[in-house]
């Protein structure tokens, strides 16, 4: 049986500075634990008090808007294709975004926590996985008021 003469040190140091030598070797798993249950609160107030949808969500749909980064809300527009979607169609779309961002995280974290073996995961899972994390980094400064 291994046993791991570092294991004490590392707690000190995850204790004293947040993170340990050896969670540098996959930082990965550090920051999905740390950021997973606030990130959950945030999506879910978002959802809940009805903020407006990123700029980035719209000018993908309508590329001559222009914005600043900031959240906003343009009432019936057209988009690429000549349709009119509403408010309410885009903040579904922003509402789906964060739900595969939160179900990315959530589907990582336990995976990672059920077992360091990503064989046990679909493939499907791990697309998901991707997906969200790719969103995440994209929405990320979106996710605020």
């Amino acid at each position: 049986m291994y046993i791991n003469e570092k294991a004490p040190l590392h707690l000190v140091q995850r204790i004293v500075r947040g993170y340990s030598d050896s969670d540098l070797w996959d930082i990965t798993p550090l920051i999905v634990g740390k950021i997973r249950k606030p990130l959950k609160a945030c999506i879910k107030h978002i959802i809940k008090e009805g903020y407006g949808v990123p700029s980035k969500l719209i000018q993908e749909q309508y590329p001559d808007l222009k914005g600043d980064g900031r959240v906003v809300k343009i009432g019936d527009r057209k988009t690429k294709s000549g349709k009119i979607k509403s408010d309410t169609q885009l903040r579904k779309e922003w509402i789906s975004v964060l739900k595969k961002i939160e179900r990315a995280f959530d589907l990582y974290y336990y995976e990672e926590m059920k077992s360091k073996n990503p064989d046990g995961s679909s493939l499907k899972e791990w697309e998901e996985i991707i997906e969200g994390f790719e969103l995440f980094g994209k929405y990320m400064t979106s996710l605020g008021s």
